[in-house]
This record gives structure tokens, C-alpha cells and sequence, in this order.
């Protein structure tokens, strides 16, 4: 089998092609989330705390030195949003897949143990084939 053959096979199993599109939405999600932080948190944030932008926040060590932290503020806001609601669509899956998708039917026994020897044997069988005692 040649290499494009195996890199084919390779992309047209089911759970590549679904990694793909999950990755790409949520590159999608991410930049959504992004900007409904820089955009509509951090002004609400700045306003409730004086008009500080969090963007700004930075502790300068040395000349040329400079830790942003406020930078890094940001990124645990947009974590913190991203992963609640990561949570919430997760939840509201469950919810959707437990009252609408049907569980499987109970599954139906198909072993039974032996009362001589007690090893597990298929349910229609009538000698154990451990012992070779008959079964009633």
C-alpha cells in the first residue's frame, strides 16, 4: 500500500474528519470569545473599577524588562468563559441525549452458571462442558 493510499485511509476514518471540524469551531469559538472579552468585559470591568483598562496592567522589572500582567488577566477571563462554556453546552448535551435518545434495551442473559461446578456456560446449553454434568 503506498503512502496516499494510507494518508487516505487515514483522513476518511470517522474520528479524524470529526477532530478537524471540532478544532476549527473552536478556533471560531475562541475568537468570539476573545473579543466578547476585550470588547464587552474589560470596559465593564474598567468602568466598575475607575476606568482602569486590565490590558494596560504591566510591572516594569528592568529597562526592557516589562511583565504585562494585565495581559495575562485577560487570558484567565478568557479561560474562565471558555471552559464555563464548554461546560454548559456539555450539560445541556447530557440533558438533551438522556430525554431524548433512547437508552438500550436491558441485555438479555446469556449465561448461566453451572450448579455442580460453578463455571459460567451458555444458557440454552444441558451439560456443562467443564464437569459434563447434565443440566436440567
Amino acid at each position: 500500500m503506498g503512502i496516499a493510499q494510507e494518508f487516505k485511509d487515514f483522513i476518511n476514518r470517522g474520528n479524524v474528519v470529526d477532530m478537524a471540524v471540532g478544532i476549527i469551531v473552536g478556533s471560531s469559538f475562541v475568537k468570539i470569545v476573545d473579543s466578547l472579552v476585550s470588547y464587552l468585559f474589560n470596559p465593564i470591568i474598567g468602568i466598575v473599577m475607575g476606568g482602569i483598562d486590565l490590558q494596560r496592567f504591566s510591572w516594569v522589572v528592568q529597562e526592557g524588562a516589562v511583565v504585562e500582567y494585565g495581559k495575562f488577566l485577560n487570558s484567565v477571563i478568557d479561560f474562565f468563559i471558555v471552559s464555563m462554556s464548554v461546560f454548559i453546552f456539555v450539560k445541556a448535551f447530557n440533558s438533551f441525549k438522556k430525554r431524548y435518545i433512547p437508552t438500550n434495551a436491558p441485555e438479555v442473559e446469556t449465561m448461566k452458571t453451572c450448579p455442580f461446578c460453578c463455571s459460567s456456560i451458555p444458557i440454552a446449553a444441558i451439560r456443562c462442558p467443564r464437569c459434563t454434568s447434565k443440566i436440567d
